[in-house]
């Protein structure tokens, strides 16, 4: 009986010990600082001892200190109020291993998570494999973003790094004051020859002051990352052991984005310094709770730079002369007196230094002759300039956006995908090294099925197949230069070429596959 007591006593020790993460979150925490338009603005979540959203703050309750200087606070709102819309960009994993049942619980929460927005609120959608693709802009259309994520299929490699960095700089784009990316995967980044690093993903993550609520699901989840990504953007990450989890995460995060504040306050003149910090100080029952953040405060008044002192005069150096000392008078003894010698002719002394100074002249002419016949050394050729080397593109700017060339998947598994064109092939098929994977289907769809690339403005396409077909517009081609709204059919795979920028390919070229 004491063994029961004592192990049932150990229990709830461990129970108590491992309690969820919420009980003991943060009171306060800055999601969101800016100092655009001449105000500074702070999104701030205000949680009880449960971890759930406290509501209903008077203004007087917040206190904001801008490098220790107490604001003034113009308005205080609360996430349910008017005007204070959300952004939100959603970006599911859709590689291969998501296949299945996470796929589909993964759809399922995201839309009912789109439910429980407000009206106000938009979302935008990614989708990442190997390829990040953008299927929806910002909208507040639900049932269309939904419709989208619906027709989501699983294949592929995954891009983690690439689609966190394409999620962050998305959301940074929102209109709306309140922005959050929602990101769910069920691995790590496997992008075979990828150019992202994990710490370039981290830091253009944290420099975007968007926060990012990271959702892993399974074991294999790559949660070091996902932790690192929440901490430095001031998000969280949630960890879903399986599928059935998803609805609770999902659920959790719509209540902690439904329970913000959004305070806003005129800025005092700062002095100039590479950043700023920013307290916010949150009065509650039995005591106050603070949180505070830096950032860089590009846009605060500065204060007038002093004007600097003078320089002291320099010193001026005194020089005593030196006493000049007086010769003593020389002098001279008499010459005895004695028979003075026979002088020799002025003529006879000067001869030999007339000899010499004639030779002395000849020689500097013929010398000056001999130099005057020499060819100049010529001038060594400049060595040639090389050009400064192109400074590299920053993280994120060959995102598919970016690509005035797309194909767009009309029909089949794909549907909604867009997938630029840029300087690199495009290949098409099953292959998993494929950058556009094409789910099989029977003998229609080949490994490698098809190439698009691009050569002297032109966009061309290669059937590489050996049995199966690709039919542009309806006709089976070999080769073909794609014209603008081509359709394109691989299998049960429509797809269409289109430019964005509304312009068209170079003219004058025969596009019906024959040389």
């Amino acid at each position: 009986m004491r063994t029961r007591i004592l192990l049932g006593f150990l229990y709830l020790v461990l129970a108590a010990t491992s309690a969820p993460a919420a009980a003991q979150a943060t009171p306060v925490s800055i999601k969101q600082v800016s100092d655009a338009g001449g105000t500074v603005t702070a999104v701030v979540t205000v949680l009880d001892p449960s971890g759930r959203p406290v509501t209903g703050l008077p203004p007087g309750a917040f206190e904001l200190r801008l490098d220790g200087t107490p604001l003034a606070l113009d308005e205080v709102r609360f996430a349910a109020d008017p005007n204070t819309g959300l952004a939100v960009t959603v970006a599911i994993d859709v590689s291969g291993s998501m296949a299945g049942p996470r796929l589909e619980s993964a759809k399922r929460a995201a839309a009912a998570f789109l439910d429980s927005l407000a009206p106000d609120d938009q979302v935008a959608l990614i989708a990442f494999n190997q390829q990040v693709a953008y299927f929806a802009d910002f909208t507040a259309d639900r049932a269309a973003v939904k419709t989208l994520i619906d027709r989501l299929g699983a294949a592929g490699n995954t891009a983690l790094f690439r689609a966190s960095i394409a999620a962050v700089e998305k959301a940074a784009t929102a209109s709306l004051p309140r922005k959050a990316v929602i990101l769910i995967t069920d691995g790590e980044n496997f992008e075979p020859g990828g150019t992202v690093t994990r710490e370039q993903a981290v830091a253009v993550a944290a420099a975007g002051g968007v926060p990012v609520y990271a959702i892993g699901l399974g074991r294999d989840v790559d949660q070091p990352y996902l932790d690192e990504l929440a901490r430095v953007t001031r998000g969280a990450s949630r960890f879903a052991p399986g599928p059935a989890d998803l609805d609770r995460l999902f659920r959790e995060i719509s209540e902690s984005l439904r329970g913000q504040y959004v305070l806003r306050a005129r800025p005092v003149p700062v002095p100039r310094a590479a950043s700023h910090t920013l307290r916010v100080t949150v009065a509650l029952d039995g005591g106050s709770a603070f949180d505070e953040v830096t950032f860089a405060g590009a846009g605060l008044p500065l204060l007038p730079e002093p004007t600097p002192a003078p320089p002291p005069p320099a010193p001026v150096a005194v020089v005593t002369p030196e006493p000049v000392a007086t010769p003593a008078p020389v002098v001279t003894a008499a010459p005895a007196a004695a028979k003075e010698a026979p002088r020799p002719g002025v003529a006879v002394l000067l001869a030999p230094l007339a000899l010499l100074g004639g030779a002395g002249a000849a020689a500097t002419l013929w010398w000056r002759r001999q130099r005057g016949r020499k060819t100049p050394k010529p001038t060594p050729a400049t060595r040639p300039t090389r050009p400064p080397a192109p400074l590299p593109a920053p993280l994120g700017a060959a995102l598919p956006m970016a690509s005035p060339a797309v194909i767009q998947v009309l029909g089949g598994p794909l549907a909604g995908l867009e997938v630029p064109i840029t300087a690199e092939p495009l290949t098409l098929g099953t292959a998993e090294d494929c950058r556009v994977v094409l789910p099989a289907d029977g003998n229609q769809v080949e490994r490698r099925h098809a190439r698009i690339w691009q050569r002297d403005g032109r966009y061309m396409l290669h059937r590489l197949a050996r049995a199966a077909t690709v039919t542009v517009n309806g006709q089976p081609v070999q080769w073909v230069v794609l014209e603008p709204d081509d359709e394109v059919v691989i299998g049960p795979h429509r797809l269409r070429f289109h430019m964005r920028n509304g312009g068209t390919p170079r003219e004058g070229v025969s596009t019906n596959g024959t040389t």
